[in-house]
């Protein structure tokens, strides 16, 4: 069965294959000269559903799209959906943006989600999945495995040592995150297609 993923993010496609290692799955990554629509949904699984589809009619292949974000209690307004567009940079800017505007708060509360969103396109069918951690946030960056948001999101779950996500390292992350447990769905629910 071929899967395309829609993503050009190279660390979540390499997330994805370990996650989906079946040998009756193809995962695919998305070609360079693909370019995706705008993401304009105001929920992560509508965000999810426009690159699955856009992939899928670009791809003649099922595709999944995924829109994960970052919820912070204390700044409930400034990622979520748009975590991955909270402003332009790298994203050691956009950690010591969110670290800055979190500089004087005791409340570190905070969740990683994660929504995927399959969609067939020869029988025009979708499917979606959604998956959380919570954690907090840490005082300062922390760890150099994983992307994104990791160094400075400390996952509550089996985890005295109050480490980040960065690191605990992928096996452990892929046991628990937000994107593990979403896509372990999927997983499941292709498994049973195939």
């Amino acid at each position: 069965m071929q899967i395309t993923i829609a993503t050009l993010n190279q660390g979540k496609l390499r997330e994805i294959r370990a996650l989906l290692n079946e040998p009756q799955f193809e995962i695919l990554g998305v070609e360079k000269e693909f370019v995706f629509p705008e993401e304009t949904g105001d929920t992560y699984l509508e965000n999810a559903m426009i690159k699955a589809k856009a992939v899928a009619e670009f791809s003649h292949t099922l595709a999944i799209g995924e829109d994960a974000g970052l919820e912070v209690e204390v700044l409930p307004h400034l990622l979520g959906v748009k975590t991955a567009r909270v402003l332009d940079g790298s994203d050691q800017e956009k950690m010591q943006y969110v670290l800055d505007q979190m500089k004087n708060e005791s409340n570190r509360g905070a969740r990683f989600v994660c929504v995927c969103a399959i969609y067939d396109p020869i029988k025009n069918e979708s499917q979606s999945f959604f998956g959380e951690v919570r954690g907090s946030i840490a005082t300062e960056m922390r760890g150099s495995d994983g992307f994104g948001f990791d160094p400075i999101f400390i996952p509550k779950e089996n985890n005295s040592d109050q480490k980040t996500f960065a690191e605990l390292g992928s096996a452990f992350k892929n046991e628990i995150s937000h994107r593990a447990r979403a896509w372990g769905q999927v997983k499941k629910f292709l498994q049973l297609q195939s």
